[in-house]
């Protein structure tokens, strides 16, 4: 990697790098099972039309040494959002938070003033039960990060501005938001031969809630993503170049202060990143301070709705070149 500890001038010397990509790549998944009787009660339709779905594909399932069918529970969620279907009792399939929004429907419009007053009271569980109720009822995981958790959690951050207790309000509520979005990420179990994708935010980048949202997201597009979080030395994104077979890699940039000390450093990433044919996506509130001439493997994104149409068109080059 030539003069690598020259670049590394924001090297974090006690971060271990085994222990980096360990910490990265563990997370809960939602892995278990339904039956047709399960899945058939928890939306209120009969168990004979869960197996003609069956049986005619619209629900992949698999069966049992003795020859029963079970239906893995991410899948019954796919199907679920992908009809629209009411979800009658949603402990069924590990929702049991959803019983909190019962008798109170939520639109669109609304979600975000009730993400904010939950948040703002600390309720996890009414939390839980809004996310994942948009998600199953049509809005995207890029459309949830750029819409409700962004627009709420930037009121948040405005109030230490105009109250003592401010700061711990946001910190309270940036940790729920980050169990909610990591219950939402393990909903998806992408393909083992998924392209990979790998990133976190710059070495004095202390927050969490960015690149996690960026690994939810690109998970939910059916990329394998390892998600570093704040604070990772450049050296763990060389290393990572060089250890595995990445489509792209991600840097959340939001911490003010870092300004163009960046630029450089980021440069010459971009350029080790090119000599393996990987992207880098480069977004965050603050990355336009450090934005820089256009790379060939370049992308500056100001979204996450903006960064599902750049990942769906490498999905589809990718699709292309197979054929």
């Amino acid at each position: 990697m030539g003069n690598l500890k020259c670049r590394s001038q924001f090297f974090i010397n006690d971060f271990d790098l085994t222990y980096g990509i360990e910490r990265a790549q563990r997370i809960e998944t939602v892995n278990f099972y339904l039956s047709p009787k399960d899945l058939s009660q928890a939306i209120d339709l009969s168990e004979s039309s869960i197996k003609r779905w069956m049986d005619n594909g619209k629900i992949r399932a698999d069966k049992t040494e003795g020859g029963h069918r079970k239906i893995e529970v991410d899948t019954a969620i796919q199907f679920i959002r992908a009809q629209r279907i009411p979800l009658v009792k949603p402990e069924i399939l590990g929702f049991p938070d959803l019983a909190y929004l019962t008798g109170d429907p939520v639109t669109k419009e609304s979600a975000p003033d009730r993400l904010y007053e939950f948040l703002l009271e600390g309720q996890t569980e009414q939390v839980r039960a809004l996310l994942i109720y948009l998600y199953l009822n049509g809005q995207s995981v890029a459309e949830i990060c750029d819409g409700p958790i962004r627009q709420s959690m930037s009121r948040i951050g405005e109030l230490w501005r105009h109250e003592e207790a401010g700061i711990g309000l946001e910190h309270r509520a940036t940790d729920i938001c980050l169990d909610v979005l990591n219950r939402i990420r393990a909903i998806f179990r992408p393909e083992h031969d998924a392209p990979i994708a790998l990133g976190g935010a710059p070495p004095g980048d202390p927050y969490f809630l960015p690149s996690l949202s960026v690994a939810a997201v690109l998970a939910s597009e059916g990329m394998r993503s390892i998600n570093y979080g704040p604070n990772t030395p450049f050296e763990v994104f060389y290393t990572a170049i060089e250890q595995y077979q990445l489509a792209l890699v991600w840097l959340s940039i939001s911490y003010k202060k870092h300004g163009m000390k960046l630029h450089g450093v980021i440069e010459e990433l971009a350029a080790f990143s090119n000599q393996f044919g990987i992207k880098l996506i480069i977004g965050g509130k603050e990355a336009e301070s450090i934005r820089f001439p256009l790379f060939s493997n370049v992308q500056w994104i100001a979204s996450m709705v903006e960064l599902v149409a750049f990942v769906k068109g490498l999905q589809a080059n990718r699709i292309e070149k197979t054929h």
